[in-house]
């Protein structure tokens, strides 16, 4: 998929994260929520990038079955109000749900960084709670998202990083990759 783009408009460049990168996303979300490790990541990364990166928590926060309940809880742990102007309108980016959704890199463009990296912080916490919730009710027995498995494993992220075929892997294979140490 190309980068999302428009002439007429001033635009960040984004794109797709790549496999390290969702695999690192993940990472920093298990067993609870790593801001200082999000941050590092955002910091370290050009304006286009972060655009990348808050574009996919948006959005990976909402596939999580993100709701209202967890928005304010994302609001209290990132310490915002949802009183503020740029908090409620960045509430109405909802994945898939909204067709605001389809405007905000051109939003984020529009942001100062100082305000960018306050919606950073809302999204990094409404993906972290809806991945949460939604990885605690996995098992091996229904899980089928490879990004469930035990990415705190280096055996299992390095069976990940060589498998062609990643995406057809969940938590069943996981055992195997730690019991035979070699990649799927």
């Amino acid at each position: 998929m190309p980068p999302m783009s428009s002439p007429d408009i001033p635009h960040y460049t984004v794109r797709h994260l790549t496999l390290p990168e969702l695999i690192r996303m993940n990472q920093l979300v298990r067993g609870g929520v790593d801001f200082a490790g999000f941050q590092a990541w955002y910091d370290s990364i050009s304006a286009d990038d972060q655009a990348t990166l808050i574009l996919h928590l948006n959005e990976f926060a909402f596939q999580a079955s993100c709701d209202t309940e967890l928005i304010g809880k994302a609001l209290t742990a990132a310490q915002l109000s949802e009183e503020d102007t740029l908090i409620r309108k960045a509430g109405l980016f909802r994945a898939g749900f909204s067709r605001e959704y389809g405007h905000l890199h051109i939003w984020l463009f529009g942001l100062q960084a100082e305000e960018r990296a306050t919606v950073f912080r809302m999204y990094v916490f409404m993906f972290g709670f809806a991945e949460e919730r939604v990885y605690r009710q996995e098992t091996e027995e229904s899980c089928n998202h490879w990004w469930h498995r035990d990415l705190l494993d280096e055996r299992v992220v390095e069976s990940l990083l060589h498998d062609s075929r990643f995406w057809a892997t969940s938590m069943r294979d996981d055992s195997r990759v730690k019991a035979n140490h070699i990649p799927c």
